[in-house]
């Protein structure tokens, strides 16, 4: 399943961008860290994540399991994020290498995270 930029004209921050603000090690999807992102969700409950209906959402989350990647894909999250310095399984990196999903990690908190990335021009969602 490959993905797809944002259309011409779109702001946000490219993943890579997104990568360096936050010192993340990425994991696997290093292919598709040029897409965009526009938003930031910041969850450990992935049912919250179910009512997005917004596209270039980059998910962060301490929330370190293959259900968290799958829905991602659901919800069409242009990358996950770990924080608070989780390490993904092997069983974790292959399922997001299944579905192109970019996947990262952090070293930073959850809230430091988001205003990391709020700074530099990312908003949340309603």
């Amino acid at each position: 399943m490959a993905r797809q930029g944002v259309e011409k004209g779109d702001t946000g921050l490219t993943l890579r961008e997104v990568a360096e603000e936050l010192e993340a090690r990425i994991h696997c999807g290093e292919e598709h860290l040029y897409n965009r992102c526009t938003k930031v969700a910041a969850a450990d409950l992935m049912s919250d994540l179910l009512r997005i209906p917004v596209d270039h959402v980059v998910l962060l989350t301490g929330l370190n399991s293959v259900q968290a990647v799958r829905t991602c894909v659901l919800t069409n999250m242009r990358a996950m994020i770990l924080v608070r310095g989780k390490e993904p399984s092997q069983d974790v990196i292959e399922e997001a290498r299944k579905y192109a999903l970019p996947l990262m990690s952090t070293k930073f908190s959850l809230f430091t995270s988001c205003g990391r990335l709020y700074a530099r021009g990312l908003s949340g969602l309603p």
